[in-house]
């Protein structure tokens, strides 16, 4: 008689959670349908993205693979609420990956000009290594840093608060050094 009623709470169980599978569906289904459509001339204007031209989507997304970022210009493990950074569900507009790409990068570094300038360390084998990023007086970057993303002082471009608040200190020991305080040069 116990299993019996066991059994018969677990079938009711399996029910139940159909049901609830089956009406999260039906109402995703019926936001999908009230949500108005725009038209791809709508999209086209309204959209910044839009505006890129296939040659700089191009570049963008080969500076994606090459920098080792995902397919939305962060780190490759980022998580993301709703699986998608594109996606306001808040407001339910929805946003051009490149466009939301241009705004995480300002200083579009996957353009041609904007890259870091090569120097050519030995001319005989033609090693080529990227100029650094900060003033080498400085030192190496700190090794922890937080998983935060802002605005960087002194036109830096972005990264996390760690940096930023070593950027702020050897700025600030530039500046008491009659440096300047620093900033991109």
């Amino acid at each position: 008689l116990r299993r019996a009623s066991s059994a018969g709470s677990i079938e009711r169980d399996i029910r139940m959670r159909r049901n609830v599978q089956s009406l999260k569906l039906a109402l995703v289904l019926l936001i999908a349908l009230a949500v108005p459509r725009a038209s791809h001339a709508e999209v086209d204007e309204a959209t910044p993205g839009a505006a890129m031209s296939t040659r700089e989507t191009t570049e963008m997304t080969r500076w994606l693979e090459a920098n080792e970022l995902n397919e939305f210009g962060d780190p490759k493990d980022t998580m993301y609420t709703g699986g998608t950074p594109l996606f306001d569900e808040s407001t339910g507009e929805s946003r051009d990956r490149y466009e939301y790409i241009a705004a995480r990068h300002p200083d579009a570094p996957w353009k041609k000009d904007s890259q870091p300038k090569m120097v050519d360390v030995d001319e005989k084998i033609g090693e080529k290594i990227e100029a650094p990023r900060f003033p080498e007086r400085w030192g190496p970057e700190p090794l922890m840093q937080t998983r935060d993303y802002r605005e960087l002082p002194g036109g830096y471009g972005f990264g996390s608060g760690t940096l930023a608040k070593w950027i702020e200190a050897n700025m600030a020991k530039d500046a008491e050094a009659g440096g300047g305080g620093g900033g991109r040069r």
